[in-house]
């Protein structure tokens, strides 16, 4: 019984030394992130104001760390015992006021795999305070190593084929001009990315006689970011090329409205019916021929009640031109119509017509229905009471 009792408290004894061991305890701070062949720092910290000495080991992997430095944070507040040995580190307090951060330590990752686990621990770490010291338990710090993300996005070498760039290429330059022969329907790019995690992706378009179209190459980095080197190639004309006289649309739409007659390319002349709020439209015209252009006057500004012409001329290549019309009618503004109101000569002339026709009918009830239309019908009443006085 006296044995169990001993054990009871001894245990009693135990678990309220974890308890005060537990509030204040020392912790380390470091970065969030780690990334091979990294520099950081780490810190000790504690905000209990009774500890005066704190001693531990430092124990990192040397297969992945390499301390690099140690200090104490604040000389006024803690310092290195002078009697170091092997990893025991000794911070004495200096001051009165409380410190939090004892000391920091500049450790390097050295080249690892993304997925290392990193792990830093303070062994046998004593709190002294004036008159006792509290043992610790182990102080642990771990991070997993993460994998680099590169934000290269830029290209070492950009050619096309049957042309050169100009001006000569360089990483940083982004726009280029070049010019291939009227043979050359289409150039091929051959680029390669600085670096290796990075992807390319080219548009090449078609090229046009006598045109300049834009051949892009966008390179995406690792972490998402673009950059787009552009090169700006003119196919010369053919020498015996006859320009084309294709001055047709192939569409003409107006945003939210409907032409009479439906669009057709041989039609020129089209109606546009539009309420009185609206000044303008957004019109959509393509030609039927890419080499054609298309220009557009007169959509807006709209004067209510009238004929507006808005005229959308499609000019080919060889001069051309076809103008397709579209006259915009916009409504009037509305404005309700008068209501008529019966005068007294008029009743009187009424009155004195229907009774004429309808001599068996008393007088004041043409009079009474008379009154309430041009007054209300509120005057019915009083009539009829006149009446019956």
């Amino acid at each position: 019984m006296r044995l169990f009792q001993l054990g009871f408290v001894l245990l009693l004894c135990f678990l309220l030394a974890v308890t005060v061991g537990a509030e204040g305890c020392p912790e380390i701070t470091g970065p969030e992130a780690l990334y091979p062949r990294d520099s950081f720092e780490i810190e000790l910290r504690i905000d209990r104001g009774d500890v005066n000495k704190i001693t531990f080991e430092l124990d990192c992997d040397p297969a992945h760390l390499q301390l690099l430095a140690m200090w104490a944070e604040d000389e006024t507040q803690w310092k290195s015992e002078a009697n170091m040995q092997g990893h025991t580190f000794v911070r004495v307090s200096q001051g009165t006021d409380d410190s939090q951060v004892v000391f920091r330590a500049k450790l390097r990752l050295k080249t690892v795999d993304a997925g290392t686990q990193i792990r830093i621990v303070l062994k046998n770490v004593v709190l002294w305070m004036e008159d006792s010291s509290e043992p610790v338990s182990d102080i642990v710090w771990e991070r997993t190593v993460s994998q680099i993300v590169s934000d290269d996005n830029a290209l070492v070498s950009l050619q096309l084929s049957d042309c050169v760039l100009s001006p000569g290429f360089s990483p940083e330059q982004l726009h280029y001009t070049a010019t291939v022969s009227h043979h050359v329907a289409q150039v091929f790019v051959n680029a390669t990315t600085r670096d290796d995690g990075a992807s390319i992706q080219v548009d090449s378009p078609a090229l046009e006689y006598g045109k300049t179209s834009d051949v892009t190459v966008t390179v995406t980095a690792e972490d998402g970011s673009v950059r787009v080197y552009t090169v700006a190639v003119t196919r010369e004309d053919a020498p015996d090329r006859i320009p084309s006289n294709n001055c047709d649309l192939q569409k003409l739409e107006i945003t939210d409205y409907k032409l009479s007659p439906e669009f057709a390319p041989g039609v020129t002349d089209y109606v546009l019916w539009l309420p009185y709020e609206t000044t303008k439209v957004e019109i959509s015209a393509e030609p039927a021929d890419s080499k054609a252009t298309v220009t557009i006057v007169d959509n807006k500004g709209f004067k209510a009640g009238e004929d507006n012409p808005i005229y959308v001329t499609c000019t080919a290549e060889d001069g051309t031109q076809k103008i397709y019309i579209i006259t915009a009618k916009r409504a009037e503004p509305y404005v309700p119509e008068p209501s008529e109101t019966m005068t007294v000569d008029t009743v009187a002339a009424t009155v004195g017509t229907v009774y004429t026709a309808a001599p068996d009918v008393p007088v004041w009830v043409y009079v009474v229905v008379a009154v309430a239309a041009v007054t209300g019908c509120a005057a019915v009443g009083i009539l009829i009471t006149a009446r019956k006085k």
